[in-house]
């Protein structure tokens, strides 16, 4: 099977604990990430932190790398051991649909970590009142809307597209080029703010510094979420329910509802039972250290960290895993049947 190269991805690695040379005798498993500097990144390693504290036999080597598109096709072809991944990625991954080209298998999981960003449906506040805007169901009334979504290449585009499906907002074929413009975060803001863009379709992370300075010099609204849209998204992209809370940005009066995909911790399926039962363990008896890593980490629970295994949608949890959360009374209790 052909693999990517890692050396292309690589941009930093670091080991969970000094010395910089591991012992001898510890094993040495590959931790993917996201970019250099990001918020992944960090994540990432506070991990190898976090375990090795815990885990002396044990050290991740961190790589950073493009996004967790990459990071699920690099796990599957056994490049590395583990990495970050979204949720909402591993069931693409798992069902072979957009932004994979074709199933993945030899996906594992090993934890929660929460760190949903939210979906934010945003509009300039002129736009809003303009178009009588007050939750997504509106804009199926608003004619020739210029949607702005995430680049094309990765799930959060996919999202976007499903979402303007969902309402029923039919595009022809001969406007998709000026009405569905795909660009970055920073990018989109810029066009959301001057008005070349109506709507803006992302997930991002609560507070982002990016929303808030676009926000000092344009007005904008956050858009709503009803229950049946939100549980349809939720089913259609293993997404959750979320909320933007009140205060999260200047323009946020009131909690508004939308759907987020929280951060897994993914194992190569073919990794070492004990290993991974051993790195489960130090994540969960370091809980302190790795919620000391980030704010947005602060909150974390075990309850949290073990709820992946409740998630249908997720893939299955890492035998190594399982026998930890076991030994632990996390596993959730099987559910009982109706007989028909």
């Amino acid at each position: 099977m052909h693999r990517l190269r890692l050396a292309s991805l690589v941009v930093a690695i670091a080991l969970a604990t000094p010395p910089a040379i591991a012992p001898a005798s510890a094993e040495i498993l590959t931790l993917a990430g996201g970019r250099e500097g990001g918020l992944w990144s960090r994540i990432g390693l506070g991990l190898a932190q976090a375990v090795g504290s815990g885990s002396p036999d044990i050290t991740l080597a961190y790589i950073a790398s493009q996004d967790g598109v990459t990071n699920a096709k690099l796990l599957s072809q056994g490049g590395i051991d583990l990495a970050l991944v979204q949720r909402s990625e591993l069931a693409a991954a798992r069902d072979g649909t957009p932004p994979f080209e074709a199933p993945l298998d030899g996906l594992t999981a090993i934890a929660s970590l929460d760190m949903a960003a939210p979906l934010h449906l945003l509009v300039r506040r002129s736009t809003a009142e303009a178009q009588d805007l007050t939750s997504a169901a509106d804009l199926a009334e608003a004619p020739n809307l210029i949607f702005g979504m995430m680049p094309r290449d990765g799930l959060s585009a996919e999202i976007g597209l499903g979402l303007i499906e969902e309402l029923g907002i039919e595009i022809p074929a001969d406007q998709q080029q000026r009405r569905l413009v795909f660009a970055g975060l920073r990018s989109q803001l810029t066009r959301l703010r001057l008005g070349d863009i109506d709507v803006l379709i992302a997930p991002i992370q609560l507070g982002h510094a990016a929303v808030t300075e676009a926000a000092e010099r344009q007005a904008f609204v956050a858009l709503d979420l009803d229950e049946a849209l939100r549980e349809t998204l939720a089913s259609r992209f293993a997404l959750v329910p979320s909320t933007i809370p009140a205060n999260a940005y200047d323009f946020v009066t009131t909690p508004t509802r939308t759907v987020a995909s929280d951060l897994i911790l993914a194992a190569r399926a073919g990794s070492d039972a004990q290993q991974i039962e051993a790195l489960t363990r130090s994540l969960f008896e370091n809980l302190d250290q790795l919620r000391s890593v980030h704010p947005r980490l602060s909150g974390l629970s075990v309850q949290q960290l073990a709820s992946v295994a409740a998630a249908g949608q997720a893939p299955p949890l890492h035998p190594g895993a399982e026998v930890f959360l076991a030994a632990e009374n996390l596993l959730p209790e099987p559910q009982e049947t109706t007989p028909q």
